[in-house]
């Protein structure tokens, strides 16, 4: 087991996006860079287990440019 906890990364990913601005614009132009569709991060409620299908198909859509945007803003 690697300890590695799927709905904590959504849920974190969610809140890092949803309240600034900049870093959903930023996540936007690093989508058009890496020729994906940019798409909201959808949270994940944990009285809502079917959401966290949803919310990984959406992080694994724009996985190239999340990880682009993480790796160059140092995230």
């Amino acid at each position: 087991m690697t300890g590695f906890n799927v709905e904590d990364m959504v849920i974190d990913l969610y809140y890092w996006f949803e309240k600034s601005t900049k870093r959903k614009a930023s996540l936007a132009e690093y989508c058009i860079f890496c020729d994906t569709s940019y798409r909201d991060i959808v949270k994940h409620s944990s009285t809502r287990w079917l959401s966290l299908e949803r919310a990984v198909s959406r992080v694994l859509q724009q996985f190239v440019s999340l990880k682009s945007y993480c790796v160059s803003e140092g995230t």
